[in-house]
């Protein structure tokens, strides 16, 4: 197994794939057995499915991608096409994500003989529950028949609604509300607008402030914090007031922003990145592990996951070397409150026992 690395933006987020990495990761003499991307990102970015759907196709393999976030995709032209429209030969879908479900409700959506209905159903036996809920399907049913019958009113009404608030957010002279407009054309092939990333890179505040401070002060639960970000999710389910409580907060905190004093969240743009694998997952978390502190641990081969969550991907996976870099990262996440998943305690981490 290998890893495809997104862009990172000038906006500082997690962006796309790009088709000509895909490309050039299929080219070598190595042979894989299936591409798995994700597309929309957390935050709302998208790949460029159809042409990675024609790369990986022509070297005879399935295309599986991971449209957790995109269940709402299809139903409106305001946001981006669906994966299934796409190419792609497995999709899957958390419903409960974007769309009125329960949570732990997802779709797999088969789309080709690329992969084998048989085998599928063989494997989702053996990983699946034998006591499914009921309730939790009973959902999924409500909330397809929801769209079969209302989607179209639905939709053409939240469209109104984030059309209004992105109005009224027009006057923020700080905060900055990331557009499709705001990313390079290798940045991201497509952005779906129902993501609200609620940038303060170019202020004195920090994404976990901000995050605070709207939960804290005004009541609104945002989805997650970066380090010079907050990412609010939106769905049809959002009524007016919502939208219009969130503009009047950002409105009364931006007049309250200084400008930006020193570069405290550009190292986002290095958490992310190849390092040097020593061992494979496997070998690694089994093979015994012993606790150094961050200073300590420059060197050593990682036993453990590190990442930011949300969203959840890895900064560090099992295997990997860790460098002087990571440990920076590590430290540096911290001073920012960022919620880091993976260490053994604050300044420790888990590395193979040499």
């Amino acid at each position: 197994m290998d890893y495809l690395y997104p862009q990172i933006t000038e906006a500082g987020i997690q962006g796309a794939i790009r088709p000509d990495e895909v490309r050039l990761a299929l080219a070598g003499e190595k042979k894989y057995d299936a591409v798995v991307i994700t597309s929309p990102t957390y935050d709302g970015v998208v790949s460029d499915i159809e042409a990675i759907a024609r790369i990986v196709h022509e070297h005879g393999i399935p295309l599986i991608v991971d449209e957790a976030h995109g269940a709402h995709f299809g139903f409106s032209e305001a946001f981006p096409v669906s994966a299934k429209a796409l190419g792609a030969d497995v999709v899957i879908q958390s419903i409960h994500k974007t769309l009125p479900a329960f949570t732990q409700t997802a779709l797999l959506h088969l789309q080709s003989d690329r992969v084998s209905e048989a085998e599928m159903r063989k494997f989702l036996g053996i990983y699946e529950t034998s006591s499914p809920s009921y309730i939790f399907m009973a959902g999924i049913e409500k909330c397809v028949r929801m769209l079969e019958k209302d989607g179209g009113q639905l939709f053409s009404d939240y469209e109104a609604r984030l059309r209004e608030f992105f109005e009224k957010t027009k006057k923020l002279q700080k905060i900055k509300i990331l557009k499709r407009s705001d990313f390079g054309t290798e940045e991201a092939f497509d952005f779906d607008p129902s993501k609200l990333i609620l940038s303060v890179r170019d202020t004195d505040m920090t994404g976990q402030e901000l995050y605070d401070i709207l939960l804290s002060r005004y009541g609104l639960q945002m989805e997650m914090a970066s380090g010079f970000y907050v990412t609010a999710m939106t769905s049809i389910m959002d009524r007016k007031e919502g939208f219009d409580r969130l503009a009047e907060a950002l409105l009364a905190v931006d007049g309250t922003l200084g400008s930006k004093k020193d570069a405290s969240g550009d190292f986002i743009k290095r958490v992310y990145r190849e390092n040097e694998k020593k061992l494979e997952i496997a070998d690694a978390v089994d093979g015994g592990v012993r606790k150094v502190s961050f200073d300590q641990a420059e060197g050593k081969i990682a036993a453990e996951y590190v990442y930011l969550y949300p969203p959840g991907i890895p900064m560090l996976v099992p295997g990997e070397q860790i460098t002087g870099q990571v440990v920076e990262n590590m430290k540096n996440c911290g001073k920012l409150g960022l919620n880091v998943q993976g260490t053994v305690e604050d300044g420790w981490i888990n590395v193979v026992n040499f």
